[in-house]
C-alpha cells in the first residue's frame, strides 16, 4: 500500500470520527433544547407535585396525632365515668366546637367582650365535662378540660391544613402550595407540643406554664391563702421586711384563674399603694436560648388564656 493510500484512509476515519461527534453534538443539543423547553412548561407542575407528596406525608402525621389526642380523651372519660354511656359522641362534638372572637372594627371595649366570651367558653367545656364525669371533683374537670382543649387544637389544626392543601391541589395553585409547605415544619412542632400537653394534662403533670405558680406557692408556703375571686387565691407574706401580696390561680389541676380581677381588689382595697406589681410567666422559648433562663421585662405577663388581661393591661 502507498504512502498516498494509507494518508486518504487516515484522512477518512479522522472526517468519520468527526461526524459522529457533530451528530453526538447535535444530539445533547438537541436534548438539552427538549429538556429546556419541558422545564419551562411543565416544571412548576413537577415541583407543585412534589411538594404535594411532601405536605401530603405531613398531613398524614397530623392526622394520626389527631386521632391520638381523640382516643385517649375518649378512653380517660370512660375509665373515669361509673356509668355505660359512651362519651364518644360528646367528645366528637366538643372537638368540632368553635369559637367566634368578638368584632374588632370597633376596638373599644373589645377586651370586656372578649373576655365574656372565654368565660363563657371555659363554662360550657366544663359543664359538658361534668355531664360526661358527675363524680369528678373540680381538679379532675379542669385537667380534663384542658386535654380536650389539647385534642381541638389538634384537629383544628389538621382541618385547617387539610383545607389549604385540598385547595392547593384542586386549583393547582402554586403559591398556596408553596406557602403551606413553607410553614409546616412550624405547624408540626407545634402539633407535636399539643400532642404532648395532651398526655401531660391526662396524667395531671405540670407544664411549662406552672412555673409561675409554682414561685407562688413556695413564696406562700406557711401562710394563710384566701380566695379572693373566683379560682384565684391570695396570701399576705412579708419579704425581706416589706408586705407582698401573692397571687396564683386556685390549684391543683389546670386552671389560669382571674389574675385581672384580684389585682383590681387589691389595688381598690389598699387605694393604689402598692409600689410593685410583679408578674412571673413562662415564655416561649426561642431557638439557641437555653431553657429555664430567666429574664426580667416590663408589661403584663400572660400566657395563652386573655382571662383577665384588660384589668391588668389597665391596672
Amino acid at each position: 500500500m502507498s504512502t498516498q493510500s494509507i494518508f486518504e484512509a487516515i484522512q477518512g476515519s479522522a472526517s468519520q470520527e468527526d461526524a459522529i461527534a457533530a451528530a453526538v453534538g447535535m444530539i445533547f443539543q438537541i436534548l438539552w433544547f427538549a429538556f429546556f423547553i419541558l422545564y419551562v412548561l411543565y416544571g412548576q407542575r413537577l415541583q407543585v407535585k412534589i411538594m404535594l407528596k411532601e405536605i401530603e406525608r405531613s398531613l398524614f402525621k397530623l392526622k394520626l396525632m389527631r386521632d391520638r389526642g381523640r382516643e385517649i380523651a375518649i378512653s380517660t372519660i370512660k375509665k373515669m365515668s361509673k356509668g355505660d354511656n359512651d362519651p364518644t359522641e360528646r367528645v366528637d362534638r366538643i372537638l368540632e366546637h368553635i369559637y367566634i372572637p368578638p368584632v374588632s372594627l370597633d376596638p373599644s371595649g373589645i377586651m370586656k367582650r372578649l373576655e365574656h366570651l372565654i368565660d363563657v367558653r371555659d363554662f360550657r367545656l366544663k359543664d359538658e365535662v361534668r355531664l360526661m364525669v358527675p363524680d369528678a371533683d373540680e381538679t379532675r374537670i379542669n385537667n380534663l378540660s384542658n386535654m380536650l382543649e389539647a385534642a381541638l387544637a389538634l384537629n383544628q389544626i389538621y382541618k385547617i391544613v387539610r383545607h389549604f392543601y385540598l385547595m392547593g391541589k384542586k386549583t393547582s395553585s402554586f403559591y398556596i402550595i408553596l406557602q403551606l409547605q413553607m410553614i409546616l415544619p412550624q405547624i408540626m412542632k407545634e402539633c407535636q407540643a399539643f400532642a404532648s400537653a395532651l398526655t401531660a394534662f391526662n396524667a395531671g403533670q405540670p407544664i411549662g406554664d406552672g412555673v409561675g405558680p409554682l414561685v407562688a406557692a413556695r413564696l406562700m408556703h406557711g401562710s394563710r391563702a384566701y380566695e379572693i375571686t373566683k379560682d384565684t387565691i391570695v396570701s399576705e407574706v412579708s419579704i425581706e421586711g416589706r408586705t407582698a401580696y401573692v397571687l396564683k390561680a386556685k390549684g391543683p389541676g389546670g386552671n389560669v384563674g382571674k389574675p385581672g380581677e384580684a389585682i383590681r381588689q387589691i389595688l381598690e382595697e389598699k387605694e393604689g399603694r402598692v409600689s410593685r406589681i410583679i408578674v412571673i410567666d413562662a415564655a416561649q422559648k426561642l431557638e439557641g436560648e437555653k431553657p429555664g433562663e430567666v429574664v426580667e421585662g416590663t408589661g403584663a405577663a400572660i400566657g395563652r388564656q386573655i382571662q383577665g388581661r384588660g384589668s391588668r393591661d389597665e391596672v
